[in-house]
């Protein structure tokens, strides 16, 4: 059993057109983020949640559950058909997410296992930075968000995104992922438009 899963080339060449499109014709509908707990200043980006899109929504979850049979291997919490919540998060320059989870409070206790598809619009990346920080008992590892990678890890573990910085300043160039998480199939609650920070914790170190 891993700590996590890092895989490169996870999408074939027709997935990766179809997600760069559905990014590129909804730029619009991009919304900012938030956080459950309201607290400013913890976390800054924009996201595109799955119902503006529902043809990549069951194309991607498709494609992400062929690969069941290795997730279970790695992830034995995971039921053999999970419920899979799904966005689209756009980090333009500056733009970062401070040290948390992704299932701490009521509205997303059922979060099991998180997954990070990493994408650019072009061929060349255009930014640096935006390193995914991934605590896991084993050690803290440095995850960088390079095209057409994907990770998964437990939910309940601490993470954070480190500020990106485009020298372009476009949008274009942003780093770009397809995230979300695989619920209980037996106990999914209406889907939460908010990551959770617990209130008590959401400042503290790991130690605390």
């Amino acid at each position: 059993m891993n700590d996590y899963i890092h895989w490169k080339d996870f999408a074939d060449a027709s997935l990766v057109q179809m997600i760069r499109e559905t990014t590129l014709r909804n730029r619009d509908a991009f919304v900012e983020s938030t956080v459950t707990t309201d607290e400013a200043d913890y976390r800054k980006s924009h996201v595109l949640w799955h119902f503006n899109y529902q043809d990549l929504y069951d194309r991607f979850t498709a494609h992400l559950k062929s690969f069941m049979p290795y997730f279970l291997a790695d992830f034995p919490m995971l039921p053999d058909e999970p419920e899979v919540e799904l966005q689209i998060t756009v980090h333009a320059d500056g733009d970062y997410f401070k040290r948390h989870t992704d299932n701490g409070c009521e509205q997303t206790n059922q979060r099991l296992v998180t997954f990070v598809y990493y994408y650019t619009l072009e061929d060349q990346q255009r930014f640096t930075d935006g390193e995914l920080i991934l605590e896991t008992p084993k050690g803290i590892f440095t995850i960088p968000p390079k095209h057409n990678t994907i990770v998964l890890f437990p939910s309940s573990w601490w993470h954070e995104v480190r500020p990106v910085f485009i020298p372009s300043m476009a949008w274009e160039d942003s780093r770009m992922s397809v995230n979300g998480w695989f619920w209980h199939n037996d106990e999914a609650t209406a889907l939460d438009t908010s990551y959770c920070i617990p209130a008590t914790t959401a400042c503290t170190d790991k130690n605390a």
